[in-house]
């Protein structure tokens, strides 16, 4: 038995029961010299009418010019010796026998005679008009996508810009008359004391720290409101020093004498030293106030590198909380303990997350009732 006869046989076996179209193209002549059975289902042409066709009938006009401008500098590249010009994938857009067109991948190999001059091309064309269609419609979906985004972008700014200007009225138009009530009681109480009983200066009392509680609620709002708008100024503050500066900005003196207050040394972060003093200044003033009720107060701070993060943990033995609802605790107004109880505007630790957040970090909080509580956040260590 002839092993290459059997080769050959195995070949055309293989080329004449292949999906892709396999096809040979003389150079010098221009003209297919072989082209495999699967050609009459890519364009529904017989091979023999093929192999009759010039490769300009093959090939639309614009995938014509395509493959002779890149042919001619193949075969100059590939005569001095870039064997990387040997074999290529180009796209091109056969006509069919019908007039349609058909998208198709042609894998093209440089065949060469003894001499080693190209005297053939061996190609296999595959039908890619299902892909080319994904393609295009992925394509036509992602410009849709961009479009709704512009759109919703400006949206956005719309009503960003409205909220800006709304945020302002409520700020202007609430504290006028919030003014206007600390300055009669205050003129009442003071031009009127003694006409007064002591159930009326407990009233005004009462109106007064109402007013106040509003006018620092509102304050609290519009920082809140700011912080989605605010620029983040990134450096790389001394850590320690702003929780110094954070606990003596919101602790009395009388407090301080009875708190034990526990720093331990903290890793620096990139950060916006502003921000993360707000940071502090809610999560201390916080653990100050909930500490209240105790004999023997004590804060303690704390943090360490862990992997790319920075974790930071402020603990207290104070009153606590149920810790099933801690996950409502950074949600605006939401407040675990009562007013009559603990003062509180119910945004404080609203803002402790937005910021942190905006710095990529995370925070949460653990507590139990009579115990204390711990609150914890993350930053990239940077």
């Amino acid at each position: 038995m002839d092993p290459n006869k059997d080769r050959d046989k195995l070949y055309q076996l293989i080329t004449e029961n292949a999906g892709d179209v396999i096809w040979i193209m003389d150079v010098d002549q221009g003209k297919f010299t072989y082209v495999s059975p699967s050609v009459q289902k890519l364009r529904g042409y017989t091979p023999e009418e093929v192999l009759n066709q010039p490769v300009s009938d093959v090939l639309t006009p614009e995938s014509y010019q395509f493959i002779l401008d890149n042919l001619g500098l193949r075969l100059e590249e590939f005569s001095r010796g870039n064997d990387s010009m040997r074999v290529m994938v180009h796209e091109v857009d056969q006509i069919c026998k019908d007039g349609s067109i058909v998208h198709t991948e042609v894998v093209t190999t440089l065949m060469t005679d003894d001499q080693g001059r190209v005297n053939e091309i061996l190609g296999v064309s595959r039908d890619i008009t299902e892909r080319k269609l994904a393609q295009q419609e992925i394509a036509r979906l992602n410009e849709e996508l961009e479009q709704r985004i512009t759109e919703r972008t400006s949206q956005l700014t719309i009503s960003n810009n409205e909220l800006e200007a709304f945020t302002y009225s409520v700020s202007h138009d609430l504290r006028a008359p919030l003014r206007a009530i600390i300055g009669f009681s205050t003129i009442l109480n003071k031009d009127y004391a003694d006409s007064l009983d002591i159930e009326a200066k407990r009233m005004l009392r009462i109106i007064c720290d109402n007013v106040k509680k509003m006018d620092r609620l509102i304050t609290d709002l519009l920082a809140f409101s700011r912080l989605s708008r605010s620029e983040i100024n990134l450096l790389r503050p001394n850590m320690n020093g702003i929780v110094k500066v954070a606990y003596e900005a919101n602790s009395a003196e009388e407090d301080r004498k009875k708190i034990t207050f526990i720093l331990h040394e903290l890793p620096d972060v990139p950060c916006d030293p502003s921000l993360m003093g707000h940071v502090w200044g809610n999560l201390i003033s916080n653990a100050i106030k909930f500490t209240t009720p105790r004999i023997n107060r004590i804060i303690e701070i704390s943090g360490k590198k862990e992997g790319a993060l920075v974790k930071y943990e402020i603990k207290d033995n104070g009153v606590g909380f149920n810790p099933k609802y801690s996950d409502k605790l950074f949600e605006v107004f939401q407040r675990l303990h009562r007013m009559d109880e603990f003062e509180g505007s119910g945004v404080g630790l609203a803002i402790v997350k937005r910021i942190i957040n905006r710095h990529g970090g995370n925070v949460s909080a653990e507590g139990k009732e009579g115990v204390g509580s711990t609150f914890t956040f993350s930053l990239p260590g940077g």
